[in-house]
């Protein structure tokens, strides 16, 4: 019977084997499980990221210590950059400087245009009165001439002030109208 107890043993053999085995696998795969937990996963992150600020915060400020010259300079530079920065008040100036630029812009194409208007209009006198006759003809010149005169005071006026630009144009218009009234009375 020692073969039957030979088998008997190492069957209990195996068993414990197994058993053992069996233990191993259960602890692994708990240990596996711990590990790869989302809550171990997430510390484990941050713990890298934590070791990875610290080594590279060490190294700068050692690397800091060793030269200064340029952070210093940096903070210079956004220092300078922080205090001169235009206040509010500074940019409100500069966009009312724009408009104003943009405003004699506009104006500067407006004369262009009543200067255009006026040459048109003094040719069409000059053709009225040579159809209407010499003494027709003579108001007509001096109301041209006036006309052109009114022009160059407004040109001249406009760059004192904005204001005074509409003014004198407004005064202009007037004689222009009072000038066409006295031509249509026979004046």
């Amino acid at each position: 019977m020692d073969a039957f107890e030979d088998t008997e043993v190492r069957a209990r053999q195996i068993q414990c084997d197994i058993a053992r085995t069996r233990d191993e696998m259960d602890q692994t795969l708990t240990e596996l499980e711990r590990r790869l937990a989302p809550s171990e996963i997430l510390h484990q992150g941050a713990e890298t990221v934590r070791e990875g600020f610290r080594t590279r915060a060490t190294a700068a400020i050692e690397t800091l210590k060793r030269h200064p010259a340029p952070i210093v300079l940096a903070a210079a530079l956004l220092g300078a950059r922080f205090a001169f920065r235009p206040s509010a008040a500074d940019l409100r100036r500069r966009q009312a400087q724009q408009d104003v630029e943009r405003a004699w812009s506009l104006l500067g194409v407006a004369f262009e245009r009543a200067k255009e208007q006026s040459q048109l209009g003094a040719a069409k006198l000059e053709e009225l009165g040579r159809l209407t006759g010499a003494r027709t003809w003579r108001t007509m010149q001096r109301a041209t001439a006036e006309s052109r005169a009114m022009s160059r005071v407004l040109r001249r006026e406009a760059g004192a002030h904005p204001l005074g630009a509409f003014v004198l144009f407004g005064l202009g218009a007037g004689m222009a109208m009072l000038g066409a009234r006295g031509l249509r009375a026979g004046r």
